[in-house]
């Protein structure tokens, strides 16, 4: 019997027009952020989903979460389609998907005290019946974070960004949720404070029986807590596979890009691969009808110009690549 998904996106695409002119503005283009984005994710997995800087992760989970409305596609959760729901249902849901932002100072208002930024989600929820059930609540996410519940009384701008971004952790638990989308959630944070905060997330996974997306550009973190890494290019999903596949055995030239320019501490065991080294630009903006890594990939050839690949299995362990590679 085949598990079912906890979080199913079909073929998911946004797209940003770019407008001129300072008051009579006309829209010249339209940029494609995202382009048909698939992939699902289980009950109890943490699904790492990786690509550089621009590539479109941020805009995938906002438009998971119906943060930002979707151009075509949809997104499922728990079998039910997401994409045009009212807002009173979505409101519904969205207690049991929360996220935890890249900047912790950007994402907490500076206004409010600590207390009543973790106890909002209650407040909005209708979670608890009377003052003490909600000060109960708080105080104990303050304490599963590590945080002393004793200074709840403090704004945020009087905590350090490892702590900053425990209490956005401790928030987004307030109302039990089932599945958290994690941005960046380390990127923004010290090498020593990191390693503190993904412990944190395992320990507060395992114990809440919870799903994790968890979005980054830091390969080697993304290899330590996901159990399958989605590697994304341009806006597009270029290969998917378990972490032991993808960093053992990586497929996809850009994949191997990225492997090869992870920093290790023996530069004599290095993995030395001329053939993975990038050329030319981004490519992003070139027009083309096939592959939109063509060109900077080492590997092209004619075919990867005039005919776009399609993500399709590569080996009996679920490992997925859109890659011309081994085609005739």
């Amino acid at each position: 019997m085949t598990m079912q998904p906890l979080l199913q996106v079909k073929a998911i695409s946004k797209e940003f027009p770019v407008y001129q002119g300072q008051v009579f503005k006309k829209k010249t283009y339209v940029t494609q952020a995202v382009k048909s984005v698939s992939f699902d994710i289980f009950k109890g997995e943490t699904f790492g989903l990786v690509g550089e800087s621009g590539c479109g992760k941020t805009t995938v989970c906002r438009a998971i979460l119906q943060l930002t409305p979707l151009t075509s596609g949809a997104v499922f959760y728990k079998g039910n389609c997401l994409s045009g729901m009212a807002k009173k249902e979505l409101r519904k849901v969205r207690r049991h998907m929360q996220i935890v932002y890249q900047d912790p100072f950007a994402s907490l208002n500076p206004r409010t005290k600590v207390r009543d930024i973790i106890g909002e989600p209650l407040v909005i929820h209708k979670l608890t019946q009377n003052r003490s059930e909600y000060k109960d609540r708080v105080e104990a996410m303050m304490t599963m974070v590590s945080l002393n519940p004793a200074i709840s009384g403090r704004y945020p701008h009087e905590f350090s960004g490892g702590q900053r971004q425990r209490i956005s952790i401790a928030r987004a638990l307030t109302v039990n949720p089932d599945f958290l989308v994690l941005d960046e959630p380390v990127s923004s944070l010290d090498v020593s404070i990191q390693a503190q905060i993904i412990n944190l997330l395992e320990e507060i996974r395992e114990k809440f029986s919870l799903t994790y997306l968890f979005i980054a550009h830091d390969l080697a973190v993304v290899h330590h807590i996901s159990k399958r890494v989605a590697v994304m290019y341009a806006g597009e999903i270029v290969e998917i596979a378990d972490r032991q596949n993808l960093y053992g055995n990586p497929s996809h030239p850009y994949t191997k890009a990225l492997l090869a320019a992870l920093p290790i501490p023996d530069p004599q065991a290095s993995y030395k691969d001329e053939n993975a080294m990038l050329q030319g630009g981004n490519g992003v903006m070139e027009h083309h009808a096939g592959c939109k890594f063509y060109v900077r990939c080492p590997a092209r050839r004619h075919l990867c110009q005039v005919k776009k690949p399609v993500l399709k299995k590569v080996n009996q362990h679920d490992h997925m690549m859109a890659c011309h590679l081994g085609e005739s």
